[in-house]
């Protein structure tokens, strides 16, 4: 008795159970969708409040220009309604995110060749909302700062009558971003720019595949122990070997399957952002067809892993709970795809995280963005050779009196 029937046997086991198939389809079908509107449009609608408080009841003015908070506050609340914010003078019984106070004194040391003018804002803490009001309101407060300084430095070189450009004393040094490079300083244009940022973003979204197949070839091994069918497979005249290989096998076949519904995912999520955040098409189908590889190396190796655990355990419970170290495992390295870029780390840091498969999973993404074709190829070889390697092992650490038994 070979391979072929029992793959043959956990497909059609696999084909039956449609409702394990749409429940891993719809998980990133619809988590990278939502993700992608949660992060753009939800925000589009979510504009902040701005009470304004004007305690200041004094005027300036340089040269012949006259310095009023009234129209200080007036030019605030105008440039923040048009950025669609909610802005209320003076009080409110609305819900508000921040309070920006002119205080006593304000227009005098505005004008002021000597003082400088302080203006106090509250906020509410840990709001994203607050964050991007503020985040606006400090950009116009800039301009607001950028006018009046032009104003002083007119004035200040008409008196001492020389002809003076006010943004060569004010912002001597122009920094300009003129392109985009690689780490090995390679001009590279916008779009590949956005590849390289995508490429973050695939790394990230390889999040939501290792937990199906663990589940899933969990439930294949212990499962069979629960239905009683175990038994029969074992006394079956075939390699243990054979065993545990047909079951990764056809358990990385629900993976593909998550996998592949994921990449449809990700090109409906990277649309969502191009219509959103990006504002340009950052669809390109040679990097998408290779993160579909490296979602299921990625898949491949999360079983290798989890195989040893597997058929050591004498229950799905304990199984379950230690494969899910492994996905919290994975999840961190993919999570922090979107800060760090792992092949810049310290080789302290970076040699030992070679040691996980996930590591080669994101630089196999990220190497391919920044045009390295052949580190990207050896990190997917890494994946594929550790995954055989893992799965072979666990072939002869399959312990059929454990297995077997029920834990006392």
């Amino acid at each position: 008795m070979g391979m072929r029937p029992l793959i043959w046997k956990e497909f059609l086991e696999l084909v039956r159970d449609y409702r394990t198939l749409a429940a891993l389809g719809a998980l990133p079908l619809i988590m990278l969708p939502l993700l992608g509107f949660m992060s753009t449009y939800l925000q589009s609608l979510e504009q902040g409040a701005l009470l304004i408080v004007n305690r200041d009841s004094s005027t300036g003015s340089i040269g012949n220009i006259t310095i009023a908070s009234s129209d200080i506050s007036e030019y605030i609340s105008r440039s923040m309604a048009s950025k669609g914010y909610s802005v209320y003078m003076g009080e409110t019984s609305s819900p508000i995110d921040a309070v920006l106070i002119i205080p006593q004194g304000f227009s005098k040391n505005l004008s002021s060749l000597v003082d400088r003018a302080y203006v106090e804002i509250q906020r509410i803490p840990g709001s994203p909302r607050a964050d991007r009001l503020l985040s606006d309101l400090y950009s116009v407060l800039q301009d607001l700062s950028t006018y009046v300084s032009n104003l002083k430095i007119v004035l200040l070189a008409s008196r001492a009558e020389i002809n003076a450009n006010p943004e060569s004393i004010r912002d001597p040094v122009v920094v300009l971003l003129t392109t985009y490079i690689t780490p090995t300083g390679e001009e590279i244009g916008y779009e590949q720019a956005l590849r390289i940022y995508v490429a973050r973003l695939l790394a990230f979204s390889l999040i939501f595949v290792a937990t199906p197949a663990t589940t899933y070839v969990v439930d294949s091994i212990l499962g069979e122990k629960e239905r009683r069918t175990l038994e029969v497979l074992l006394m079956a005249p075939l390699r243990r070997r054979d065993l545990i290989l047909a079951k990764a096998f056809s358990s990385s076949l629900v993976g593909l399957f998550a996998a592949a519904i994921e990449i449809i995912a990700v090109i409906i999520f990277l649309q969502i952002l191009a219509h959103g955040a990006l504002g340009a098409s950052v669809y390109d189908p040679q990097l998408v067809l290779l993160s579909a590889f490296v979602v299921y190396l990625t898949i491949l190796s999360t079983l290798a892993l989890s195989l040893p655990i597997i058929v050591r355990s004498a229950t799905v419970r304990s199984a379950q709970i230690a494969s899910s170290i492994i996905t919290v495992i994975a999840s961190s390295i993919f999570f922090s795809a979107l800060f760090v870029d792992i092949d810049r780390l310290p080789t302290s840091v970076s040699i030992p995280m070679m040691i996980l498969p996930y590591t080669h999973s994101v630089l196999a993404i990220r190497l391919f963005s920044l045009g390295d074709i052949t580190g990207s190829m050896t990190h997917l070889l890494a994946l594929a050779v550790f995954s055989i390697i893992m799965i072979i092992a666990s072939s002869y650490l399959l312990n059929e009196e454990k297995i077997l038994m029920k834990p006392v």
